[in-house]
C-alpha cells in the first residue's frame, strides 16, 4: 500500500513537471502575428522560426535588440528579410 502511494506520487510530481515545462516553452511565443512591416530603421539581427502549437500559432519570430517580432510567413516581406538573414549567415560560415 505504501509503495503504491509513492508510485502515484511520483508519477504526479512527474506530471505536473512536464506541464510546467511546456507552460514556461509557450510563455515565450508568438500568439498572434503582425501584417506590416517593422520600422526600416530597426536592425533585425536574427532570427526563429516557431510551428503552430496552440496558443502559439506559426510566424517568423524576428529578433531586434531585446524586441520580438512576431511575423506571418508568407508575408512577401518576411521571405525577403528571410532571405537576406540566411545569405548574412552562409556568408559569414565561409568567411571563418
Amino acid at each position: 500500500m505504501c509503495t503504491m502511494k509513492v508510485m502515484l506520487s511520483l508519477v504526479l510530481l512527474a506530471a505536473s513537471a512536464i506541464y510546467m515545462a511546456s507552460a514556461d516553452k509557450n510563455s515565450n511565443c508568438c500568439t498572434k502575428v503582425s501584417r506590416g512591416k517593422p520600422n526600416p530603421s530597426m536592425q533585425i539581427e536574427s532570427y526563429y522560426i516557431q510551428t503552430a502549437s496552440p496558443p502559439c500559432v506559426e510566424a517568423v519570430m524576428f529578433v531586434s535588440g531585446n524586441r520580438i517580432i512576431c511575423a506571418h510567413p508568407n508575408l512577401p516581406w518576411v521571405k525577403k528579410k528571410l532571405q537576406e538573414l540566411r545569405k548574412k549567415e552562409e556568408d559569414n560560415k565561409k568567411t571563418k
